[in-house]
Parts: C-alpha cells; structure tokens; sequence
C-alpha cells in the first residue's frame, strides 16, 4: 500500500502472541521467521500502518502456518539378543522396520521412555519365523515433528530349532530304527543317530 509507513504481523502459537513491524521500504521476512524458530501451529495476521492511527488499516484475515521439523535418525547397535539407540528429543515411539508385504513396509512399534537409551529385543523378530532379516529404525514424533530418516541397516538371522524326534521304537529283530518327525513338506534335511558312540548320518527327503 502506498500510504503504508510500515506493516505489523501479529503471530499466536497457542496462548502467546507477538506483534513484528516491518519498514514498508523492505521485503525481508527474517524478523518473522525468527519468532516462528520452534515447530507448531502459528496463526498470523497483518496490518499497514499509515502516517497517523487514522491511516492504519484493520488487521487481515488470519493465516495458519505449520512449522515442522525432521526428528534426528537413531544411531542403532546390535548387541547380543537386542538393538539399543539413545532415545531422541521429541520422539514419541519409534518403528523397526523388518520387511515389506504387498508392497506395505512392515514394522514393530517400540514405545519411547524416559530411559536414556531405547532398547528392542530381538525375540521380536524371532516370533516372525526363521529367516534373514534387515532391520532400520526409525524415530516418530507429534504432529509437530516429521519421522527421522531410516537407520543404518541392521542385519539378523534366526534359525529355528526343530522338535527332537518322537516315537523312537528299535526293532531289534528286523534291526529298524523308527521314529517320527515334524518338518515342513518340501523340505530335506538330515538326521544324525549315535549308535555306541558312533555318529551316522542319513539324509531325508520330505518328497
């Protein structure tokens, strides 16, 4: 406006407000930027101010203005049975991502605490199912802060144990070791039997 000496910016976020003139002769924006530095929801309103309060326009519609801001990525170590990253400021839970279904990452949720490192246990993953499995981390806050980036990659392997053979029966006049197994179809493994101390091994094919 050409009667404007100079313009006010009013900004709320929640309770608090703050009112920012600005010369009319400038563009620069930085004074505004520097009272919107935390992210939130801030609500902003402006005004030109003229000569004299007669000259002063009403205030404008009001703008809302959403600041977010990126949570810092976890720094993840792999120890024996668990992954452990400190805990980040503002991070509300956090996500172990494991895999991708139907084109749908797949995660564990892992709440934050007030401890100062984040701790998941691997028996986790085991629940899953035997396999190799790459692991990232991500940290997750409020509204007001976006998801860090992905982890470091964290690899993991679990083998599971199969069931001890039931059933065992020797029939020693036709000299046959029976037993029963529970493996999955499809599958060949091996059988290793001790006999006086002697290790025989025989493989078993599901097919």
């Amino acid at each position: 406006n050409e009667r404007a000496v100079s313009y006010e910016f009013t900004i709320k976020k929640g309770n608090s407000a703050k009112a920012t003139v600005i010369p009319s002769e400038t563009n620069q924006l930085n004074p505004l930027k520097a009272t919107m530095d935390e992210p939130g929801t801030y609500t902003i309103t402006a005004r030109y101010i003229g000569a004299n309060d007669n000259a002063s326009s009403l205030s404008s519609k009001s703008v809302v203005y959403n600041k977010y801001e990126k949570l810092k990525t976890p720094v993840v170590t792999k120890k024996q049975n668990t992954l452990e990253w400190v805990q980040i400021t503002n991070a509300t839970s956090y996500r172990v991502y494991y895999g991708v279904e139907d084109n749908i990452p797949k995660y564990l949720e892992v709440p934050a605490t007030s401890s100062a490192n984040a701790v998941f246990d691997l028996k986790e993953i085991d629940k899953l199912g035997a396999g190799a499995y790459t692991l990232y981390v991500v940290a997750v806050g409020d509204g007001n802060y976006l998801a860090s980036e992905l982890s470091a990659p964290i690899t993991y392997a679990f083998s599971s144990k199969l069931d001890a053979p039931k059933n065992i029966v020797y029939d020693n006049l036709n000299k046959v070791l029976s037993f029963t197994i529970d493996v999955e179809k499809s599958k060949t493994t091996s059988f290793m039997i001790y006999i006086n101390g002697e290790k025989i091994v025989f493989r078993y094919d599901a097919e």
